[in-house]
């Protein structure tokens, strides 16, 4: 007969199955306060207080998560469903994602230092024309508004989200 058992980890952690010598074994994980998990994808969670993107990519930090970046189509569906019922629809209204360009004009990367590829997940908004398009000299940073990303100043304020990836 074989024999299987649950070892449950409680820390801040992304949630996981193990399999060890033929043994399940389950990474249980308290999410800090305000997060929702989406079983395969991560856990999330929407600030809606106006900071700039480098408050924003501490804040995160600080929580043991990184300003989010859209890894999937479900993931941009899931940022799109924060803003719109979260009354932050208003492109007004962006919520800085963790996209950057602040080392090296024009080389886009995430706040995990991968480089941003446009259109593998989510690209730039068609809605404004040649995005990203550095309006003015010193759009850094990225926020998320309806159809894509917005490069905006990085100075900007606006709410964001923050991710811990599974």
């Amino acid at each position: 007969m074989k024999t299987s058992f649950v070892l449950t980890f409680i820390v801040l952690c992304a949630v996981d199955v193990l399999s060890v010598n033929g043994a399940n074994i389950t990474k249980s994980c308290k999410l800090p306060d305000g997060y929702v998990l989406v079983p395969g994808h991560g856990a999330y969670k929407l600030h809606t207080n106006l900071v700039t993107w480098d408050s924003a990519r501490k804040s995160c930090v600080e929580e043991g998560a990184h300003l989010a970046i859209v890894d999937s189509p479900v993931e941009l569906t899931i940022f799109q469903i924060y803003r719109s019922t979260n009354n932050l629809k208003s492109d007004s209204k962006g919520i800085w994602l963790g996209y950057h360009n602040q080392f090296e004009l024009r080389q886009w990367i995430t706040v995990l230092d991968e480089p941003f590829v446009a259109g593998k997940n989510v690209g730039w908004t068609p809605l404004i024309p040649n995005m990203p398009d550095n309006y003015g000299g010193n759009q850094h940073c990225a926020r998320l508004i309806d159809g894509g990303l917005d490069d905006v100043e990085c100075l900007g304020k606006y709410p964001y989200i923050c991710e811990i990836a599974l």
